[in-house]
């Protein structure tokens, strides 16, 4: 069984917009009701209520007189609230997040979920939800299995979306053979985005950058706005439009980036650090800068085009010193800083790119580990089916990716 996730632009009319809001209401109202349910339960029995007993309490409330507008959405998408509530605890109690805490009405995701009962028209662009009817929609790619769970969401610039999760029921792939020879190491950065040990290098366009003084105009505009107003309504708008053109170049850098390494690539194997970005973004001078690369997003989406596309990805540690360790006689310079972006090592005297020297201390790590069994591992064969990449990804990415000479080796002999 594969899952894959296939995103969708949805173009609602009058009355369905309507009903988008509707079903975006009541969800966030029964989410907001079941979670202070069950903390005034804590509170008064030290107990937890199950997920079950929730809903035939929601069952039993559609039921009052008060609440049978409630009936106007789907039930199922109500259900499938309660799910996620429970799965948000669960994450909770595995320190994996914070307490969940009650839906806003103005800054919480405007969005609902639909686990049945859902139809997909290609030929004539259009997704049948239930109690909405058939939605007109952007179909810019087919796909074929069966429809688990549909998601629609509204963007902060008004736009909606729908992701439909699909089983494609493709058999899942064997494990792959890897290769000394076959294997990049990728050290990932601010001033350079990625850095590769068979001398790719990716530069870091720095989109948010190159549209901070657009978007801080329209801020500006927005300040000024009195509260309440439809021009500021309007100039709200304006400034999600800007964020939104910013997070989707960024989107598409890093997916052509990606399946430029997954599919195109010679390798067969990419090694990677495990890098703690939440804790990275705390650095005042960088935190903007980190934020805008997309290192996760960079590194989600990477694993799972290695995985259609019969390639492994390795994990090392988020400890290894890999811009410290010289790459020749694996000497640690503890008094290397951020400015020096040329590696001498005290050792050997050897004077490498820092950068370089860290991608091939990242591909030696990471296939040490691998013969160890220590490292994790996203592996698959080469049966799967490869990403297509057009001719506007090659365009593209040819403006951020050149290659250079090996850096020569300056070794003195003691």
């Amino acid at each position: 069984m594969t899952l894959i996730a296939y995103k969708y632009r949805l173009k609602p009319n009058q009355s369905q917009q309507v009903q988008f809001s509707e079903h975006f209401g009541h969800n966030r109202f029964v989410y907001n009701w079941a979670l202070a349910l069950k903390q005034r339960y804590y509170r008064r029995f030290a107990k937890t209520v199950s997920k079950r007993r929730i809903q035939d309490q929601l069952v039993k409330k559609k039921k009052q007189t008060r609440f049978l507008w409630l009936k106007n959405v789907n039930s199922q998408s109500l259900l499938f609230t309660l799910l996620q509530l429970d799965l948000a605890f669960g994450r909770f109690f595995k320190q994996q997040t914070q307490f969940p805490r009650f839906k806003s009405k103005y800054t919480s995701k405007r969005t609902f979920s639909c686990p049945q009962h859902v139809a997909v028209d290609f030929e004539e662009n259009g997704v049948k939800l239930p109690k909405i009817g058939w939605v007109k929609a952007v179909l810019h790619r087919e796909f074929e299995g069966k429809i688990k769970t549909t998601t629609v969401k509204q963007l902060p610039s008004g736009k909606y979306e729908v992701s439909i999760l699909v089983d494609t029921l493709d058999v899942l792939p064997v494990k792959a053979v890897i290769e000394e020879d076959k294997t990049i190491g990728v050290d990932l950065g601010v001033k350079i985005f990625a850095y590769c040990s068979d001398h790719t290098v990716i530069s870091n366009p720095k989109f948010l950058n190159k549209s901070l003084e657009r978007l801080g105009a329209e801020q500006r505009i927005l300040a000024r706005k009195k509260k309440g107003g439809k021009q500021r309504a309007t100039q709200v708008n304006r400034v999600a439009r800007q964020h939104e053109k910013i997070k989707n170049q960024r989107k598409e850098f890093l997916h052509q980036i990606t399946a430029m390494l997954a599919v195109k690539s010679h390798a067969t194997s990419f090694v990677i650090e495990d890098l703690n970005v939440k804790s990275m973004l705390t650095t005042k001078q960088l935190s903007r800068l980190i934020a805008d690369t997309g290192m996760g997003l960079f590194r989600s989406l990477l694993s799972y085009k290695c995985e259609r596309s019969g390639k492994n990805l390795l994990i090392i540690d988020r400890y290894f010193p890999s811009s410290k360790t010289c790459s020749c006689c694996q000497h640690v310079k503890t008094e290397l800083t951020l400015s020096d972006r040329v590696y001498t090592c005290n050792h050997c005297q050897l004077e490498i790119d820092r950068d370089y020297n860290a991608a091939i201390n990242i591909k030696n790590e990471g296939l040490k580990l691998e013969l160890a069994g220590t490292v994790r591992t996203v592996k698959c064969s080469s049966n799967a089916k490869p990403i297509q990449v057009g001719a506007l990804a090659k365009g593209y990415i040819a403006k951020y990716i050149r290659s250079v000479e090996a850096p020569t080796r300056t070794v003195l002999t003691v």
